[in-house]
């Protein structure tokens, strides 16, 4: 096609260096292309230029999406999902990638890759802290705050609630709500080192006798992960990235209703089903 077009188009000028009215039907014949669109090359269409530079309606955000995207922790889906809350034109997700690739605004990712394992349904539920978050609200005041996730091992689906302390009845009461939420109780759940439900003396590790007495009159048995092995629950460590959605929000987020007034509201902002 594209030989076609260069022999219709050296056609054209010789007709119109020797002064020849074109037949457009019979070149449309000659070279298969539409009568319409030989036309509009005779008339003087040029082709669409190879550099062109097309606008983009990210481009107005530029500025903001620089200086967000280096932001420590943040990630593209948390980004894009703060812009849209501003500007539903902005486009897809897959477009915005790709306007941070070509305007080389990615943010930096680790290369280390980590094998996981499946479990069967009921089987497991994973559980961590997303310790120490902080947020500044537009009024500039500091809002520090933690976040219990949870995570089952066969579906995924998972659960963050917040909390303000990390005490051992904290977690107790965060998978109350998560068992509620999930509407039963896995078969064991697992953690990692947290000093809420782990007793640590030397390199002796030992379940908190008050928090394996919860987990056995709930009907689950608790394990431990590996020490310093934080990918052996990954899952939950993946759905703990949604957290960074957050980021974006610093100095611009209203959260002060949530944390004086009613910190129910922020409990069910923290739920992804």
């Amino acid at each position: 096609m594209e030989k076609n077009f260069k022999n219709m188009k050296g056609q054209l000028e010789i007709m119109k260096t020797f002064g020849i009215k074109p037949n457009f039907s019979e070149l449309e014949k000659a070279f298969g292309i539409e009568r319409h669109i030989i036309k509009k090359y005779y008339d003087g269409y040029e082709g669409k230029s190879p550099n062109r530079n097309r606008t983009s309606k990210l481009d107005k955000y530029y500025d903001e999406i620089k200086s967000k995207i280096s932001l420590c922790g943040i990630n593209q889906m948390g980004l894009y999902q703060y812009l849209l809350t501003k500007d539903v034109s902005i486009g897809t997700y897959s477009n915005f990638k790709k306007y941070l690739t070509k305007h080389n605004l990615k943010p930096s990712k680790s290369s280390k890759v980590h094998l996981r394992y499946e479990t069967s349904p009921g089987e497991q539920l994973q559980f961590d802290w997303k310790e120490d978050l902080k947020m500044v609200s537009k009024h500039v005041e500091l809002f520090e705050f933690n976040v219990f996730s949870a995570t089952l091992g066969y579906s995924r689906l998972h659960n963050f609630v917040y909390s303000k302390t990390k005490t051992r009845e904290d977690v107790e009461r965060c998978l109350m709500t998560t068992f509620n939420f999930m509407g039963g109780v896995p078969k064991c759940v697992l953690t990692d080192n947290m000093r809420a439900v782990v007793d640590i003396t030397g390199d002796k590790r030992k379940i908190n006798p008050e928090f394996y007495q919860f987990a056995k009159d709930m009907g689950t048995t608790v394990n431990l992960c590996k020490p310093r092995s934080p990918e052996t629950k990954g899952k939950d460590e993946t759905a703990n990235k949604f957290m960074a959605w957050l980021i974006p929000y610093k100095d611009k987020c209203d959260i002060e209703r949530y944390t004086k007034d009613n910190l129910k509201k922020l409990d069910l902002l923290l739920v992804k089903k």
